[in-house]
């Protein structure tokens, strides 16, 4: 879990036109029962910043999307992408 935090903090600052899918990886990982709370509070202050970069309803949106969805999809899909 702490990788994949810095691995979105770094990526998110050279790619910005991707906030989207920041703003729902973010919220996966806020919600991931699993994940350590010191990751929780950076996720938290990544999604604050998106929030105030995306307009409300479509980041709102994002959340939901990212609520639903489990960490693991997300990697796979990063790893295969890649």
């Amino acid at each position: 879990m702490k990788t994949l935090a810095y691995f979105l903090d770094s990526v998110m600052a050279r790619r910005p036109y991707l906030q989207m899918a920041w703003a729902e990886i973010v919220t996966a990982v806020i919600h991931h029962p699993s994940c350590w709370q010191i990751i929780k509070e950076r996720a938290i202050r990544l999604c604050n910043k998106l929030e105030t970069e995306i307009i409300a309803a479509t980041f709102e949106s994002a959340q939901e999307r990212g609520k639903a969805v489990f960490i693991e999809e997300f990697v796979v899909k990063i790893l295969t992408e890649s």
